[in-house]
């Protein structure tokens, strides 16, 4: 859902602001992208190939990659989460999983929490964030740069018929039911396309559902 720019385009973009500390991982760059207005680029003709734990599973068990992924979580809640209300509403939903599951990564919750320190805050709320990166909501390049960007709900997250995508700029899919996630795509879209005459031509719509057959 991040803003996207035309390669040629990206290269005024200051990368990383100040308030962010380097070297920092991918868990914690990920929503500064959102938090920032980062742009993204997308490259049509790139190729990646990933296979899932191929190379940490030679030298960790899958308890140890479990204890890793959730000490990860519980880092990024530390670092990359500048509210404070919300802040402690994730951690302590964290805590609660890992305590009723006697998870080992709770043992280094004390010193996660006391070396926090997320830097400011961004000028897209973090809530919305959470609604657009939690897997309720997809984005497909339209065939129509003239036309207005289409915001609707959908049952299954999968490529539109190509009758839709060609009316549109853009299409973005809500998972049904979500209607958070519905009206964070709706307000992001905006901000996305605002001021991009030369791609669209109007604000997005927002239809109730795809058509039947989409």
């Amino acid at each position: 859902m991040a803003p996207a720019v035309p390669f040629h385009e990206t290269a005024p973009v200051q990368v990383v602001p100040d308030c962010v500390r380097l070297p920092a991982p991918p868990w914690v760059l990920t929503p500064a992208a959102f938090a920032f207005g980062w742009p993204t680029v997308f490259v049509a003709g790139a190729l990646v190939e990933h296979r899932h734990r191929a190379t940490t599973s030679r030298y960790y068990s899958e308890e140890q990659l479990a204890e890793i992924l959730e000490t990860n979580y519980l880092r990024f809640l530390a670092r990359a989460v500048a509210d404070g209300r919300l802040f402690r509403e994730l951690w302590e939903q964290a805590i609660g999983r890992l305590y009723r599951r006697r998870d080992r990564s709770l043992r280094h919750a004390a010193r996660i929490a006391l070396a926090g320190a997320a830097w400011q805050r961004g000028s897209y709320g973090e809530r919305r964030i959470l609604a657009l990166t939690g897997g309720d909501v997809a984005v497909f390049p339209g065939g129509d740069a003239a036309a207005a960007a289409l915001v609707t709900f959908a049952e299954r997250l999968e490529t539109p018929a190509a009758e839709v995508l060609a009316r549109h700029c853009e299409v973005v899919t809500v998972r049904k039911g979500n209607d958070r996630a519905m009206e964070a795509a709706m307000e992001w879209t905006e901000r996305k396309w605002r001021g991009r005459d030369k791609w669209a031509g109007s604000a997005p719509s927002r239809a109730p559902r795809l058509p039947e057959g989409s």
